[in-house]
């Protein structure tokens, strides 16, 4: 059943027109909720570069 699925989904005869594939259309967040995430995400990485820092320092006093 599951190798008729692929077999019947994925043949040579099932391309998609590049027409199709450009009307095709992904919603995403708005700017500034994306501008908000990278603050946040880059607040997060310095946060865990300092540790990783940290971690370094004491496995150099060992």
């Amino acid at each position: 059943m599951i190798d008729k699925k692929i077999k019947d989904g994925f043949g040579r005869s099932y391309r998609v027109s590049i027409d199709r594939i450009k009307s095709l259309s992904k919603q995403v967040a708005p700017i500034e909720n994306q501008r908000e995430a990278v603050k946040e995400i880059v607040i997060y990485e310095s946060k865990i570069a300092a540790a990783k820092g940290m971690i370094a320092v004491c496995a150099e006093k060992k």
